[in-house]
Formats: structure tokens, C-alpha cells, sequence
């Protein structure tokens, strides 16, 4: 995870080079502008996080009745 946000702060041409970068670099506001550019980055968060609460709500609710029903049979 380190590595991750060590080069979403670098240029391309950075990361790729030897040995990698080990601290940030001035270049966030640039790659986070590209990122928004090239992909609906917020849609898709957006959806992400609707199946992952749809999903937890679903186990949680499924797991609760078979909780139950372990206990009451």
C-alpha cells in the first residue's frame, strides 16, 4: 500500500525507473486529473459501494435467519 500512494504522486517515467521512487513526489494533483479524465472514477465508486452494501446487507440478513433457526431447531 505504501508503493501505491508512493506513485500515484510520480510520473510514469518515475515509477519505471531504477530503483523506484521511495517518497512522494509533487505530481498528485496532475495524475488525479488524468485519472478523472480517462475513467468515470466516481460512477464507479459509486458502484462499488452500492454492491458492497447490498452484499453485507444480504449476508448479514441470511446469516441472521439461519442463526435462528440453528438456535430454535
Amino acid at each position: 500500500f505504501y508503493f501505491m500512494f508512493v506513485f500515484s504522486t510520480h510520473l510514469r517515467t518515475d515509477i519505471f525507473s531504477v530503483p523506484p521512487p521511495l517518497w512522494f513526489g509533487p505530481h498528485f494533483l496532475d495524475n488525479l486529473a488524468i485519472l478523472m479524465a480517462k475513467i468515470p472514477f466516481w460512477k464507479n465508486l459509486g458502484w462499488s459501494v452500492y454492491v458492497a452494501v447490498l452484499s453485507t446487507g444480504l449476508t448479514l440478513l441470511f446469516c441472521s435467519m439461519a442463526g435462528f433457526a440453528f438456535a430454535a431447531y
